[in-house]
């Protein structure tokens, strides 16, 4: 058995090494025909190493399954591997994308007629899926206008305020004494845009976003804790949480992305605080502090002991980060 597990281990290895698109691309669609998005999380970090590029997956393109690059410069990938999306979504998308939209309630209106649900669209959103169309806080504020206003086919006068009446007066086609129909939603759409400011998607929220989703990020910002930077109130080793698990002995251990280098790492965190605080969960940035402390050894008598020199880091408390 041990010759045989030698064996394949040298097999894939080989491979890795000289066909590293087509080991990865059948690798990943394999655990994610597995269901093991852990797995599939691993080999996407285990690419950005090798600096094998995954094309982010984006509206228009085929994102049913993993597929390599006619030049081998790209794999791109499919949304199966994506935490929280519906089973359906690879298929439904691939179909709406081979239309041609002017803008994003058109896609909405489409989306509505199908079986894709609120979180799945939502996550679509967040990781930037629909970039042609605009900035993520502007595609989710205009989701909400379309869930509030544009998909309902009577607007009711009743709970109107009198902006929103003077609003709709102008984008409704069809009125009565008691409501609005037929509205011009691209106008009203364009109109509300206008006139409520739309703060644009930071860099850390799309990192925080592709995290939460993807289970790994490729982007850093290397302002981060700098003087006289958008960043410099932040902790340098500010990062983002990858995954939480825990142990047959109840000990927690927390991966973290650091924005800053973009090193991924798992660290045991101090069971005295978790328990105090475990507010946290994938996708959360937080501000960690970290202690170095001596690792366990066993010693001639079998017992436990700190050792000399022998040291690990061991989270110790975070503060959560509103971003």
């Amino acid at each position: 058995h041990s010759y045989c597990m030698a064996i394949d281990s040298v097999t894939l290895a080989w491979l890795k090494a000289h066909y590293p698109y087509e080991f990865y691309k059948v690798t990943l669609q394999r655990y994610t025909n597995k269901g093991d998005k852990d797995k599939v999380t691993a080999l996407k970090q285990e690419m950005g190493k090798l600096n094998i590029p995954l094309k982010p997956v984006k509206f228009g393109d085929d994102n049913r399954a993993f597929n390599i690059s006619p030049n081998h410069d790209y794999i791109s990938q499919t949304m199966v591997s994506l935490k929280g999306i519906q089973k359906i979504v690879p298929d439904v998308m691939y179909e709406l994308g081979q239309k041609h939209y002017n803008n994003f309630i058109d896609i909405l209106k489409d989306i509505q007629k199908t079986k894709v649900n609120k979180t799945s669209l939502d996550i679509l959103i967040k990781i930037d899926y629909f970039s042609d169309y605009g900035d993520i806080n502007t595609l989710l504020y205009q989701r909400d206008i379309f869930n509030k206003y544009v998909s309902k086919k009577v607007i009711n006068k009743t709970k109107l305020t009198d902006e929103q009446l003077k609003m709709f007066k102008i984008f409704s086609n069809k009125e009565t004494a008691k409501q609005f129909r037929d509205i011009d939603t691209q106008g009203l759409v364009d109109y509300l845009i206008k006139h409520n400011h739309i703060k644009p998607t930071t860099k850390l929220q799309k990192i925080a976003y592709e995290v939460k989703y993807m289970g790994y990020s490729d982007k850093i910002i290397k302002e981060i804790g700098q003087k006289n930077s958008e960043y410099a109130n932040y902790n340098k080793f500010c990062s983002v949480v990858v995954d939480i698990d825990d142990d047959k002995y109840g000990r927690h251990f927390i991966t973290l992305y650091q924005i800053k280098t973009g090193y991924t790492h798992t660290f045991r965190c101090n069971k005295s605080w978790w328990y105090e605080h475990n507010d946290i969960e994938q996708g959360d940035v937080i501000e960690p502090i970290f202690n170095e402390l001596p690792q366990k050894v066993l010693n001639d008598k079998g017992h436990w002991v700190n050792s000399k020199t022998e040291t690990y880091w061991e989270l110790s408390m975070w503060t959560k980060v509103d971003v």
